[in-house]
């Protein structure tokens, strides 16, 4: 075979993982984990079972597959969210960024967030969400102590969990939640850069 078969093969191949892993998070979201046999997502990619069997062996290697995916395209917007920030906006720009993402993958939120109690899903998805929080966190608190926020930790935490409510509302009724109009509000309420310290930094802990 040659290189330039061999190349198109890969490329065919890969096409081809790309179409079951589409099929099968529409159906996840949709008909939720266990409705969604092998044979119904074979069907719903235009693939015979056996061929389904050939890309991944099992549902949960097709799941964890599809989770790799979209964590790490989020990766990647957050990196190049970082990289292009601008100087005394990172926080912005991070938010926003992070925020995006589940608009781009809100069918794989929607599952997430609906099927969870399933026990493969959880034991295939808990802990690498786990990992992706703690870099989120990790990122943010970066963006907020270089924009100069007065309380970084306890800043990061708000924003965190501020960025969960908004996201969670929006896969709930995406039809109906204003998500633009709000995380438009919410990133006009962060503090402006010159703003975000006081006259000096407070020590210790925070006063309630």
């Amino acid at each position: 075979m040659s290189p330039k078969n061999k190349t198109q093969l890969a490329r065919a191949r890969a096409e081809r993982k790309d179409q079951l892993a589409v099929a099968a998070l529409a159906s996840f979201a949709r008909s939720g984990f266990s409705a969604s046999t092998t044979k119904r997502l074979a069907q719903e990619a235009g693939v015979s079972e056996g061929l389904f069997y050939h890309y991944f062996p099992s549902k949960q290697k097709l799941l964890a597959s599809i989770r790799d995916r979209v964590f790490t395209d989020i990766r990647a917007t957050l990196a190049r969210s970082a990289a292009q920030a601008e100087r005394g906006r990172r926080t912005e720009g991070l938010v926003r960024a992070l925020l995006g993402t589940f608009r781009t993958h809100q069918q794989f939120w929607r599952f997430a967030l609906f099927d969870r109690s399933n026990a493969i899903v959880k034991a295939t998805l808990e802990p690498d969400l786990t990992k992706l929080s703690r870099d989120v966190r990790s990122r943010l608190l970066d963006a907020v102590e270089q924009d100069g926020f007065r309380l970084p930790e306890v800043e990061t935490e708000l924003l965190f969990a501020t960025i969960e409510g908004i996201s969670e509302r929006f896969i709930r009724d995406p039809a109906n939640y204003p998500f633009g109009a709000v995380v438009d509000h919410f990133i006009s309420t962060l503090p402006r850069a010159g703003k975000r310290r006081g006259t000096h930094r407070s020590k210790g802990r925070p006063r309630c």
